[in-house]
């Protein structure tokens, strides 16, 4: 009996066996005697198999043979009726070498097996070696030159039928020690037969009723298969196990040494063998951290015990089936079994399981209001971009830009959308979606507004200093051109190397597994990336605002302006606090949450800032006659025109109700210059003099 490690550790390099390409992947070994201590120990440590944990059924190494031997020479039922020198003639003359089809064709047969009542025809190639075959070859055992005392009167041996040294046994010391006049000869390394000539052999022995003795084990399914027939295994009583004689075995290296001193080891190594509990070994790779989709393989087949009783009761179902040995036979006794003892069998099964798997529900009414709220807020901002073009004359929407409001607006719009999609169940598009339209949406409302507020900011303080200043419109939609460009960039470069797709996370509830889906990359970083840039725009504009919150309320930009930075300020510091706890809501809870909170940052943004500039155009009756962009604001009882960014057409109302084709940087309440491509044009308190 050999136990395959390799597949255990084959199973620790692929995890999955059915990923195998070695032929050999295995997670349990089923049944470790104590011969396999060593190895347990190094499997242990190199991490293949955890703990071995006992199967609380017994195995023992005996010698056998079968009831007619023993019935007819009842001496042998103790090795003391076989050892000494008085009883080697006996054991040479009994106990004959079982012999091969192919030899016993070529040397024995009469007929060379034409007609033979042994064999009935020559042996196939595959078939050579073999010492029986059913209905085709009954098997032989003849004297051999070892068992011919008259030519070896003091070194004559019967046969002794060993396993392979790998095996667990010392039959090779305790038959040298205990002067049991016994050798083996088979095929194999050191004189050795293989685990199914043992088991050819036996029958053979039966079917000729010859003597034989062997080394078996207990429990086996062949040993069940001959009870009671003549041919039943019967145990020999070897000699009793002490703590020196375990202590002195010989080791399975020494087993296998090509030095036959080194193989039968020192004399208080030679006795019999102690029954052993037999263990189970189970991959490292199977167990689980306890998660929701954790496997109870490993924590059942750890606690699983199967008795000697039961062993027995598996062997004999299968044995008696006799329909397909190998195949189907073990797997359908196995099944019964399993029927007769499931409520021994449920005890072995963890806590929790078994567990059911379903999909998490969704939230409903709250996710579906979440959508209608949307919507809702998408249809306003379109209705407000509308509204925008319709009043792009009106004194008040020249003075704030249009095509500055429509940058804010396609950037609202984006992220009403965005509101949408996180209220929909995810999908790879749907999560998709969610990014490219959040970020891109913040962009568009962030940067612009930082940018005008920044050219107020400028303004204000070039015309405090008395100094000019110039600012230029293409500059500034060069400057959202080329951020908008960046963020474009990094939601390509994110989608293609982590894309943001729906991922299916297993929360376990009691013996329930909630399939919960979210929209998620492999790694957070993207995600927490894109908020810090939007707080990094609202930080920016933030502080730009609070540096024009002193500007008179006659300049109208300023103050809405900040009042709409602030907004988005509040809104963003909640995300964050949302994304920090996101852990204590379910996804699709998470979602709508987030969706409401678009919505409402939406909305207020369109409050603070836009829904005053369209009531006001729509109080007003007439268009704006003159292109003049800026805001007004009275210093000192003197009316200016402070303009925030360039155009052509631009006209300064002072005293003096020039116009100046060109490009108005900054005023002053005493003096200041209104420069058109280079060219000072003179104001009230200048007397053509750079203030």
């Amino acid at each position: 009996m050999t136990w395959n490690w390799d597949a255990l550790y084959e199973a620790r390099d692929v995890v999955d066996c059915r990923l195998s390409t070695k032929g050999t992947c295995s997670h349990v070994i089923p049944e470790l005697w104590v011969g396999q201590t060593l190895a347990m120990k190094k499997a242990q440590s190199d991490q293949v198999i955890a703990q071995a944990s006992s199967l609380d059924a017994l195995g023992e190494v005996q010698w056998f043979m079968p009831k007619f031997t023993l019935d007819e020479y009842p001496e042998f039922y103790s090795y003391h009726g076989m050892k000494g020198e008085e009883n080697r003639q006996k054991l040479a003359s009994l106990f004959k070498r079982p012999t091969t089809w192919l030899q016993y064709c070529e040397e024995f047969s009469p007929t060379k097996c034409e007609n033979d009542t042994t064999a009935s025809r020559w042996p196939e190639p595959d078939e050579r070696n073999k010492f029986f075959v059913h209905g085709f070859y009954d098997g032989y055992f003849h004297r051999s030159d070892k068992s011919n005392c008259r030519l070896f009167a003091h070194n004559c041996t019967g046969e002794f039928i060993q396993g392979t040294c790998h095996n667990s046994n010392s039959d090779e010391a305790l038959l040298y020690w205990e002067k049991i006049a016994l050798s083996t000869n088979g095929p194999n390394e050191y004189g050795t037969y293989g685990y199914g000539d043992l088991l050819d052999i036996w029958a053979a022995a039966n079917a000729t009723r010859s003597n034989v003795v062997m080394y078996l084990w207990t429990p086996h399914d062949t040993i069940e298969s001959y009870v009671g027939t003549e041919a039943e295994f019967t145990a020999i009583r070897l000699p009793p196990v002490t703590r020196e004689c375990e202590d002195n075995r010989v080791t399975n290296e020494e087993r296998c040494s090509m030095d036959p001193l080194v193989r039968v080891g020192p004399k208080e190594g030679a006795c019999g063998y102690r029954p052993s509990v037999l263990k189970k070994a189970v991959a490292e790779v199977l167990k689980c951290d306890g998660g929701a989709m954790c496997s109870p393989a490993y924590e059942f087949i750890k606690s699983l015990r199967i008795d000697s009783v039961s062993q027995r009761e598996l062997l004999n179902s299968w044995i008696s089936i006799g329909t397909d040995k190998y195949g189907y036979d073990p797997r359908f006794a196995v099944c019964e079994w399993v029927k007769s003892n499931l409520d021994t069998l449920r005890l072995s099964i963890p806590n929790s399981y078994p567990r059911v798997k379903k999909n998490e529900d969704s939230n409903g009414s709250f996710s579906s209001s979440a959508t209608v709220f949307g919507a809702i807020t998408s249809f306003s901002v379109l209705l407000l971009m509308a509204a925008t073009y319709k009043l792009r004359r009106k004194t008040v929407i020249v003075y704030a830009q249009p095509d500055f409001m429509y940058m804010v607006q396609t950037g609202l719009f984006a992220v009403a959308l965005g509101s949408i999609v996180y209220s929909l169940p995810p999908s790879p598009s749907i999560c998709a979606s969610r990014m490219w339209l959040v970020t891109f949406g913040y962009t568009m409302e962030l940067f612009p507004t930082s940018i005008k507020v920044a050219a107020i900011n400028r303004l204000v303080q070039s015309s405090s200093n008395f100094r000019r200043v110039k600012i230029s419109r293409k500059t500034l939609h060069g400057y959202v051109g080329i951020c908008i460009a960046c963020v474009l960039i990094y939601l390509m470069v994110w989608t293609i190397l982590d894309p943001y797709t729906v991922s299916t996370r297993p929360i376990l509830e009691g013996n329930t597994i909630i399939m919960r889906k979210e929209c998620t990359s492999s790694s957070k970083q993207w995600y927490f990336a894109s908020l810090i840039w939007q707080i990094l725009l609202l930080l920016w504009a933030t502080v730009l605002a609070i540096q024009t919150r002193n500007v008179r309320q006659e300049f109208n930009e300023s103050q809405r302006l900040g009042f709409l930075v602030y907004t988005n300020f509040i809104f963003v510091i909640i995300r964050l606090v949302l994304f920090f706890v996101s852990s204590s809501f379910r996804p699709s809870q998470l979602s709508s949450i987030t969706s409401y909170l678009f919505c409402i940052d939406t909305i207020a943004n369109i409050c603070v800032y836009f829904v005053p500039k369209i009531h006001e155009g729509w109080k007003t009756k007439s268009d704006h006659k003159r292109s003049t962009v800026g805001a007004s604001v009275m210093i000192d009882g003197k009316s200016t025109m402070c303009l925030a960014c360039s155009g052509t057409g631009r006209r300064f109302n002072g005293p003096s109700n020039r116009f100046t084709p060109g490009v108005v940087r900054s005023c002053a309440s005493t003096g200041s210059n209104i420069v058109d491509n280079g060219v000072d044009h003179p104001t009230l308190g200048d007397k053509n003099e750079d203030n």
